[in-house]
């Protein structure tokens, strides 16, 4: 039955049950600002009051408690908008990916007034009109075979930028498969660590924070499923194939393509399967490599084909300075190569300008040939995709698609994540610490400990009083 020594283990257990939820309020003031955080709440709930009902139960109205003892300490997580969060995480990372691409390509294509390729091509049309006018003049073949190489040239230089970045993302391809199995290893080891505290009843609050911030970041490279076991374990799976089953991990790996020695390709390890990437920076990056790097190249590459080929056609027909004209037309090509990256002007003009074909004929003053290439300027060809185009038009049209995809790519990825800041801004406001909330708290649980303590002293008096005087009346 009810008694004086049962108080005191009321006053007993209201110290320790206010000590307690003061710890929890400490431990969320230290980590206010830790990354990854979930507030933490100790849950006081009343011990079993004294008694149950039965046949010699006290006469005493009522049931007396027996205090109050901390039930759980409990971690506030929204697991819907941690579903939602991961889920834009994977499209935002994308979205980077290929905004941050299209930030190098605007670079790589950039047209400033005085220096662009427009301006570099401009220059070589108007030699070869100069030439047209005075065919022999050794300083205008001169200029135009400069003016040539800087065209080649700069056509080399775009190819060579496009290749160079497609190097760079492969690099970063392989950096993003090592990271993904890094973190799917870390997630393995929280998993066990997770199942061995919770086994025994606890809640391992601060293990599962630091397992949600991985999956976070996780779902930013690649697009993920999961589902936690009810022995607290997390299952991972990237495309419908797992990568963490519990305590076991299957790693990705960056092989090289059988397609391109110098590039690799992502696959399951120890597999030649790959996984079916939907979303995320890895996605992203493969597109970026895979698509809209060759797209470009590609352009440019028929920028590149058209231009030797319709040059060439012209100049085969024209006799240089050095050229017999009691023979037919040496044939000789102004440019070698077939592609951005190889483009050049023929070695023996570099060596000898005289012996560019200005002259139909092949007599003095005859300027016709340089005369039907410098109106190349204004001529329609179809060039890769493109009809009826000049070739001014076709590389302005590739600075405006890529300014187009460009802006789309900056407004999608600023839009995803506004849209992935806004659903984390929800996220913190439940489970972010409040400094001002947890002041309170410490307030309230230093209240009700001090109250506590005092009801102890009371009934310290009390038994005092019952063993030091009782039985003493009448002495």
């Amino acid at each position: 039955m009810p008694n004086i020594l049962g108080a005191l283990e009321v006053a007993k257990r209201a110290l320790q049950a206010q000590q307690l939820a003061q710890e929890v309020t400490g431990h969320n003031i230290a980590n206010a600002n830790t990354e990854g955080y979930s507030r933490q709440e100790a849950v006081m709930v009343t011990t079993r009051p004294y008694a149950n009902p039965t046949f010699q139960s006290r006469t005493t109205p009522g049931q007396v408690g027996t205090g109050v003892k901390i039930s759980t300490v409990r971690r506030h997580r929204d697991d819907f908008l941690d579903f939602e969060i991961r889920k834009e995480k994977s499209d935002l990372g994308a979205w980077n990916a290929k905004h941050k691409l299209y930030g190098e390509l605007e670079v790589v294509f950039a047209e400033p007034q005085d220096t662009g390729f427009n301006e570099v091509l401009n220059n070589f049309w108007n030699s070869w009109q100069e030439l047209s006018v005075n065919p022999e003049n050794f300083a205008i073949r001169s200029q135009l075979k400069e003016q040539a190489i800087s065209l080649t040239t700069a056509i080399n230089q775009i190819s060579n930028n496009l290749r160079d970045i497609r190097l760079d993302l492969n690099e970063e391809i392989k950096v993003k498969v090592d990271e993904v199995n890094s973190i799917a290893q870390q997630i393995r080891d929280l998993n066990d660590q997770i199942a061995k505290v919770e086994l025994s009843g606890d809640k391992a609050n601060d293990y599962r924070d630091k397992r949600d911030l991985l999956l976070d970041k996780l779902s930013e490279i690649v697009n993920i499923d999961y589902n936690e076991m009810d022995n607290g374990m997390v299952y991972v799976r990237v495309g419908g194939r797992t990568l963490v089953s519990g305590m076991f991990i299957h790693k990705l790996e960056a092989k090289s393509s059988n397609y391109d020695a110098q590039m690799v390709d992502v696959y399951w390890e120890n597999t030649y399967d790959k996984p079916l990437l939907t979303s995320g920076e890895l996605k992203g990056l493969l597109e970026s490599r895979d698509e809209i790097i060759p797209h470009y190249q590609s352009m440019m590459d028929d920028f590149a084909k058209t231009l030797v080929e319709e040059i060439n056609k012209i100049h085969q027909k024209g006799y240089g300075m050095a050229d017999s004209i009691l023979s037919p037309p040496p044939e000789r090509n102004f440019f070698e190569g077939t592609s951005a990256e190889n483009i050049k002007v023929n070695d023996d003009i570099i060596y000898d300008p005289n012996l560019i074909a200005a002259s139909q004929s092949g007599r003095a003053g005859d300027g016709k040939i340089a005369l039907e290439i410098a109106e190349l300027q204004n001529s329609l060809f179809n060039i890769g995709t493109k009809r009826n185009i000049t070739f001014s038009q076709y590389y302005q049209g590739i600075v405006a698609d890529l300014g187009v995809e460009a802006q789309r790519g900056k407004r999608m990825a600023q839009n995803q994540d506004m849209l992935v800041k806004k659903l984390e801004n929800y996220r913190e406001s439940y489970s972010g610490v409040s400094l001002d909330e947890e002041t309170s708290n410490m307030l309230r649980y230093q209240h009700a400990y001090n109250a506590a303590a005092r009801f102890m002293t009371t009934i310290d008096e009390m038994l005092t009083k019952l063993i030091d005087n009782t039985g003493v009346v009448g002495r």
